[in-house]
């Protein structure tokens, strides 16, 4: 899937295309995980105040 090389000057080549795809699902989750609580407290307290 991905090919790595080393080229004459001794230079890594590699693919790091799935590092900025794994970053956007944590972020993704993060934000999921964040609306999510805060419309749970918002839900609480006005069953609280109620």
């Amino acid at each position: 899937m991905s090919v790595e090389y080393i080229d004459a000057q001794g230079v890594l080549h590699e693919n790091f295309f799935l590092i900025p795809i794994g970053f956007l699902c944590v972020f993704s989750g993060l934000i999921s995980f964040v609306t999510v609580g805060i419309g749970t407290i918002i839900n609480k307290l006005k069953k609280w105040r109620k």
